[in-house]
């Protein structure tokens, strides 16, 4: 997002459409007058979560996190986030930096929004620590270097489907981050990108997305039975709630904060 923030202060963006989990960063690009306001054909077919979003962007996927756990290490899957508390876990746990990944930093958000600040102290009292990138944390669980870990639901199944000693656990209250796709206003080719935004959210799109493990926007696209994800319906009402654009205004604090605490 620096980038961006960098290229648009120099006078043009040179991508043509951002795709990422970090929900604050579009309601900050919209405010900036940065993206293209398009509905993409089919969009009002889409469960779409995300409050006043105004046709600047809208979420194409809808990415679930859960606890990533070796096999081999823990026997018993972790039924809530306090079971990340028990000495199973003890110097076990870990969480991608959230200084480099937006969905390790919208995760903390959430837990902290439904737990509180205490529930990082917890964790930090039994050990747990903030490791590499989402994709290295689930690779380190999956070799049995960490005993589990803050996972993103395909990085967790991709390892699965290769035969990895992982399972993914939800706890009852469920990580659901909204993936939201735009056009800067800035492109060279906003037709191309609108046509990629329609392709998106057609239902043969949306099966590729349920295909590798995650959840579709089209909530009648079936995800695969062998992945471990609740519905889209059932995923959304336990999923906890955040204010996605409040969270712009104390980003900062909350990294600053959970780095702090986690050292």
């Amino acid at each position: 997002m620096e980038q961006v923030k960098t290229q648009h202060s120099d006078g043009k963006i040179l991508a043509d459409i951002i795709w990422t989990s970090e929900i604050p960063d579009f309601y900050y690009m919209k405010n900036e007058d940065m993206l293209l306001q398009y509905r993409p054909t089919g969009a009002d077919n889409i469960f779409n979560p995300l409050p006043d979003t105004g046709d600047f962007f809208l979420p194409v996927r809808l990415g679930t996190m859960g606890i990533a756990y070796n096999t081999d290490l823990i026997k018993t899957p972790p039924a809530s986030w306090q079971d990340l508390l028990k000495p199973e876990f003890t110097n076990g746990f870990a969480i991608a930096d959230p200084s480099t990944s937006g969905t390790a930093l919208m995760s903390i958000a959430l837990l902290k929004d439904a737990f509180g600040e205490q529930f990082f102290h917890d964790l930090r009292a039994n050990g747990a620590f903030i490791a590499q990138g989402s994709s290295a944390v689930v690779n380190a669980v999956a070799e049995g270097e960490y005993a589990a870990c803050l996972a993103v639901d395909y990085m967790a199944f991709d390892k699965q489907n290769a035969g990895a000693p992982i399972a993914l656990a939800y706890p009852p209250e469920m990580i659901v981050i909204p993936s939201p796709i735009a056009i800067f206003i800035d492109s060279n080719n906003q037709e191309e990108a609108k046509l990629f935004l329609d392709y998106l959210i057609t239902p043969a799109a949306q099966q590729i997305i349920a295909d590798t493990g995650t959840l579709p926007v089209l909530t009648d696209i079936p995800v695969p039975e062998m992945y471990s994800i609740p519905p889209v319906t059932d995923a959304m009402s336990r999923a906890i709630k955040l204010n996605h654009e409040s969270l712009q205004k104390w980003t900062d604090d909350l990294l600053n904060n959970f780095l702090a605490i986690m050292s």
